[in-house]
């Protein structure tokens, strides 16, 4: 009935709110670079390393989901004291998984422009100074989805959504600071980074 769409559409917003927060900050970013110098450019080797670590990302959720179920377990068991250690010990994990794949990509940069096509100029200059940034992303990256999970096994969905929705914001206004306010560019970034 349509009396009760108000309470599922209520309960169903910090859900909406968690996984659409990263979409549309990707897509704000996407508009930014698009109306800068250089867009075309920008935005395909952008676009490249950014669907790259997003693969990444989406492969090291298994971290996520087995936080996820170890502290809904702890804390439908009411096992305190292993709530703690499950806690330290899966935000370790998500560091030493970001770092480790962030690592990995690095490590196989040239075999990896040289897949997504970005060995030529100006797209290899510009790829190779967004990678170390977007890399860099990795870790506290895989921690957020982390600790985000922990909200939600410890049912906070809503303080859940609402970091999700910080990070993005933060991650917007940061991208854009360094883009057209700074006027850094990617390559710009990426050196300054990689010094």
């Amino acid at each position: 009935k349509l009396t009760h769409l108000g309470p599922v559409l209520s309960a169903s917003l910090p859900a909406i709110i968690n996984n659409a927060a990263a979409p549309i900050a990707a897509a704000l970013q996407l508009g930014l670079l698009g109306h800068s110098t250089n867009a075309a450019n920008r935005v395909a080797a952008w676009s490249a390393v950014g669907a790259v670590t997003t693969f990444v990302t989406n492969v090291a959720n298994f971290v996520i989901v087995v936080t996820m179920a170890r502290v809904g377990h702890a804390l439908g068991s009411k096992q305190w004291s292993l709530l703690g250690s499950t806690v330290r010990a899966v935000l370790t994990v998500a560091v030493l998984v970001g770092g480790v794949c962030a690592l990995a990509l690095w490590l196989g940069r040239a075999p990896l422009f040289s897949l997504l096509s970005l060995t030529s100029a100006p797209l290899d200059s510009i790829a190779s100074g967004y990678l170390p940034l977007a890399l860099a992303r990795l870790p506290p990256l895989l921690v957020l989805k982390a600790a985000s999970s922990v909200l939600v096994g410890y049912q906070r969905v809503r303080a859940a959504s609402m970091l999700n929705l910080a990070l993005a914001v933060a991650d917007t206004i940061a991208f854009y600071v360094v883009l057209h306010a700074l006027s850094g560019g990617l390559v710009a970034l990426g050196a300054t980074l990689a010094s």
